[in-house]
């Protein structure tokens, strides 16, 4: 859980530009995971790039010009979408470069650049499956959000079983990051409605 979020935004920058993220950072190996050496951001959008324009660019400004997006078609096929807007040929999740994926329920709303940050480096840092932003400071098994997806990052293994809403069919581990409460569209809600299936937590 984050406690003080003005110093963990410090310490990320730091840690970025210590480690050149986007050119080498690694995500720790798990068991359970097929996650590559690799931790390339990836964003997922489930309708044009026309749509989406605004949280492409926002996607890419905050990861920087390795961070890949994919379009999700039929099928939960993923097609690559290069710099220009061009479609490669579909792919699916285990094939796709990107191994830290953020899908965004909407292309109306975008997370602060921190918060995404900071949801990218949980993964990194502690070997999880997804990070989880909460707008509240209080412990236990239920979080502040609004849209589930619009607070979340996965890794490449487990987006499968997100697409299909069959998390509670599968083994995984995650992470909360707790900030200073924030006003508008976020409510109350408990992590095993949320995840379909029971949630044990450390706090």
């Amino acid at each position: 859980m984050i406690r003080d979020p003005k110093y963990l935004f410090s310490r990320i920058r730091q840690e970025l530009v210590r480690r050149d993220y986007l050119k080498s950072a690694a995500l720790p190996k798990q068991d359970h995971s097929d996650v590559g050496e690799t931790a390339l951001p990836g964003l997922i959008i489930s309708g044009t790039p026309d749509q989406y324009e605004n949280v492409i660019r926002h996607f890419r400004a905050t990861f920087g010009s390795r961070a890949l997006v994919y379009q999700k078609m039929e099928k939960c096929y993923l097609h690559p979408l290069s710099m220009d807007g061009s479609r490669g040929a579909p792919q699916v999740c285990a094939d796709i470069d990107a191994s830290v994926l953020f899908w965004p329920a909407s292309a109306n709303t975008y997370p602060p650049k921190d918060h995404l940050l900071s949801v990218y480096m949980a993964i990194i840092s502690n070997g999880v499956n997804m990070a989880l932003i909460s707008h509240d400071l209080a412990t236990g098994d239920t979080v502040n959000i609004g849209l589930f997806r619009d607070h979340l990052m996965f890794t490449r293994d487990i987006a499968d079983s997100l697409f299909h809403d069959r998390l509670a069919d599968i083994p995984f581990s995650g992470k909360i990051l707790r900030i200073f409460p924030q006003y508008g569209s976020v409510e109350k809600q408990r992590l095993d409605e949320l995840v379909g299936a029971p949630v044990s937590t450390d706090s």
